[in-house]
């Protein structure tokens, strides 16, 4: 709350005497009186203006230091007691839209260091009768990683009338351009990849297994 008080001096000059609510609840009334008997010979009014504050729709940043740097660019566009507020993640689930909770969980689950690196899953394919949806399910936990995923058993499916020695060749072409191996689970009863995991040693590629 603002209190402004209008009034006229002796020579018809328009006085104007200001002061925050806070400040009058503090030195009493008096204050607004020895003006009003100091400075005005005709008559004073006594107004209260509400001053209303309200957030502007649709303004988010992801830090503190982005919405300083924007009110500074926009300061003609904003009053000098404009505040930012700051939101806590679990405050933004509640209260944001369904894109700022994806863009959220993108950062904070995408290790953005890992950009660009492929991995390649091994796994063992023959006599394997779930071995694409095991493929599968590896390819999207390594994607929500932030990795880029080789899944052979999904390149394989590309190939027609191809002998065990194409799918190999074909997997050797796709491992050699990879940084990660990524070993399923049983892969060790895979003379295949067995095979990759030898080339990945050899290689000094990094070499992870599925848990």
């Amino acid at each position: 709350y603002k209190v402004l008080i209008h009034g006229k001096n002796d020579i018809g000059k328009t006085m104007l005497w200001e002061g925050s609510l806070e400040k009058i609840q503090k030195n009493g009334l008096l204050a607004i009186v020895e003006w009003v008997m100091g400075y005005t010979y005709h008559h004073a009014e006594l107004r209260y203006y509400i001053k209303e504050l309200y957030q502007r729709p649709g303004i988010f940043f992801l830090t503190y230091k982005d919405g300083v740097r924007y009110l500074q660019k926009y300061a003609d566009k904003y009053d000098k007691d404009v505040k930012l507020i700051e939101t806590s993640p679990m405050d933004l689930f509640t209260d944001c839209s369904p894109e700022i909770k994806k863009l959220f969980d993108i950062l904070h689950t995408v290790d953005f260091s890992k950009k660009n690196r492929k991995v390649y899953i091994s796994g063992k394919i023959t006599k394997t009768e779930d071995y694409q949806e095991r493929f599968d399910v590896a390819a999207r936990e390594l994607l929500a990683q932030g990795y880029e995923v080789v899944n052979p058993a999904y390149e394989g499916t590309k190939l027609e009338n191809a002998s065990y020695e194409d799918y190999m060749r074909l997997s050797f072409q796709l491992l050699k351009d990879c940084d990660i191996i990524y070993m399923l689970k049983g892969w060790e009863t895979s003379p295949g990849a067995n095979q990759e995991f030898g080339y990945a040693l050899a290689k000094a590629m990094e070499i992870r297994f599925e848990k």
